[in-house]
């Protein structure tokens, strides 16, 4: 037992300084201009230090992760460099979290380079299938520094499928359905919380549910209002004065209700319907 674990220590360092000669004869080469950065990457593939790891991966893993930080990350091609070794550690090692995690977060809020934050993620994603958190960082990623609401709402919605903790699917599924509806889709969002208040044996919870619905039926129904306002323009190519134009014209037949029960309100200075009282 004790010469099997002095073989395993022994490998060990063995793939250490194997791992850490190679980036010393790297960055000599480099200094040298011997390696010319558009012909070659910035570390060695993490396919080529696989078939060297003699089965000691996680080991080498560790070490092509920490060699990301092995330079002060201040420019552009310092960025690069530690992406391509998040790449390398995860690429020797598939399962191996922190790149993952910590290459998304860094890359995207300290480099501003969110495609190499997403490829991390997305990686991630294929290779940790089980792992909620990477579909949340790039749900994340996707609205607060892309303004992408679609993606945003579709990564939500995956992570929500894999989140073990209830009360962080609640949140989850809550952030999905409102991307869903900031892409101009409130019938949509609509339809995903009846579904989800359907589903959830919450009393409470079903309860701010229906709260919920009535946000999304009260913006359905004011696109609807508006869209009769707007044809109404297009045909008479006029501001109506009122809603009882409106009725004359036959786009209404009677103003409606919001879901409080109050009457909808017509400002014509806006050229817009909305609610006669507060609804938050």
């Amino acid at each position: 037992m004790e010469k099997y674990f002095l073989r395993q220590i022994k490998g060990g360092l063995l793939i250490g300084l194997l791992a850490l000669g190679c980036g010393s004869f790297h960055g000599q080469l480099y200094q040298q201009q011997l390696l010319k950065p558009k012909l070659y990457p910035a570390v060695w593939p993490g396919e080529f230090l696989n078939k060297l790891s003699m089965g000691y991966r996680n080991i080498l893993a560790d070490v092509a992760f920490l060699k990301g930080f092995a330079r002060q990350l201040r420019n552009e091609k310092d960025w690069e460099y530690f992406y391509q070794a998040c790449q390398q550690s995860t690429t020797i090692d598939p399962r191996f979290t922190y790149p993952y995690e910590t290459g998304g977060i860094l890359l995207a809020w300290e480099a501003h380079r969110y495609d190499l934050s997403n490829a991390l993620l997305e990686k991630g994603m294929q290779n940790l299938p089980e792992n909620y958190l990477f579909p949340l960082w790039r749900a994340f990623n996707a609205y607060y520094f892309l303004a992408d609401y679609a993606s945003a709402s579709d990564y939500y919605n995956r992570a929500w499928e894999l989140c073990p903790y209830p009360a962080t699917k609640t949140m989850l599924k809550s952030m999905a359905i409102r991307f869903t509806a900031a892409q101009g889709k409130p019938e949509e969002a609509w339809k995903l919380l009846f579904e989800f208040a359907e589903q959830t044996q919450d009393k409470a919870l079903k309860e701010q549910l229906q709260k919920g619905l009535k946000h999304y039926m009260n913006q359905i129904f004011l696109l609807a209002l508006n869209s009769k306002l707007h044809l109404f323009y297009d045909i008479h190519k006029q501001i109506p004065e009122s809603v009882d134009e409106l009725i004359k014209a036959q786009l209404l037949n009677q103003l409606p209700e919001d879901p409080w029960g109050y009457p909808y309100r017509y400002n014509k200075n806006k050229f817009a319907f909305e609610n006669s009282h507060d609804t938050h």
